[in-house]
């Protein structure tokens, strides 16, 4: 999943901070799938300067390794799956 730029985190964040005060109506979510995660403090790497000195905040990485498990796992089943009938198909003879 490739990395949002500073502008598409910016335009994101303007996005979401446009909704009006008292608004009721449900929120759908229009964001593609790379800005669903946008939001998430843990991918920014905030740098401040405090007393003069520059100091940068850890990452937390703890939603992104999640996601990426999830997907590790499907990509596992769906590799076995395939292989085993790849070498049912070879052993039936029928190929």
């Amino acid at each position: 999943m490739a990395r949002l730029s500073r502008a598409d985190r910016k335009r994101t964040n303007s996005r979401l901070s446009q909704v009006p005060q008292g608004f009721d109506a449900p929120i759908v979510d229009t964001a593609p799938a790379v800005e669903r995660f946008a939001n998430v403090e843990s991918k920014t790497l905030r740098t401040t300067r405090r007393q003069g000195k520059l100091t940068s905040d850890t990452i937390n990485y703890t939603a992104e390794y999640a996601i990426i498990g999830h997907d590790l796992r499907r990509i596992a089943f769906w590799g076995v799956l395939l292989m085993t009938g790849v070498i049912a198909l070879s052993y039936s003879g029928l190929v």
